[in-house]
């Protein structure tokens, strides 16, 4: 509860704000909590909160009390479990499509590695034989200072 100290007069005012007042569950679970729990308790904890089928993202839409899922579960296994089966097919589904889908990038990437060495032999080549030119035409140009050196 509350601690703060309080005359009787302010004390009704008070009560009105307090947000560790102990209040019931407006819902009508029957719960009492702090007042500032209030939000917690009807989102999280209250058994007649609105709750969704845990197989929801499976395709089963219904929307019960917290209080009553267990009973819905227990009565919808079949129906749960043939959900379940649907969502499994179309996973597989989906795995042999991605599987091959990765095998034939798989194969390109290999196609691409070798076209990938082939050109860097080609550049390889082409820069030996561009660095002998450059070899060439430097040995020249050394010639032709030397030449104008001497006149």
């Amino acid at each position: 509860g509350c601690s703060k100290v309080l005359s009787r007069r302010y004390l009704p005012d008070h009560e009105d704000i307090c947000r560790h007042k102990i209040i019931s569950c407006p819902s009508g679970c029957g719960d009492s909590f702090p007042h500032h729990r209030k939000e917690v308790h009807l989102k999280d904890v209250c058994s007649f909160r609105d709750a969704k089928c845990p197989y929801h993202a499976m395709g089963c839409t219904v929307v019960v009390q917290a209080r009553d899922v267990a009973l819905h579960l227990r009565d919808n296994v079949e129906s749960h479990l043939l959900l379940a089966c649907d969502r499994l097919a179309d996973h597989n589904y989906l795995m042999e499509q991605m599987a091959k889908r990765i095998a034939m990038l798989e194969h390109e990437n290999a196609d691409l590695r070798i076209q990938l060495e082939e050109e860097d032999s080609k550049l390889g080549k082409w820069i030996s034989g561009a660095n002998k030119k450059a070899d060439g035409v430097s040995k020249k140009l050394d010639g032709l200072e030397r030449r104008c050196n001497k006149e």
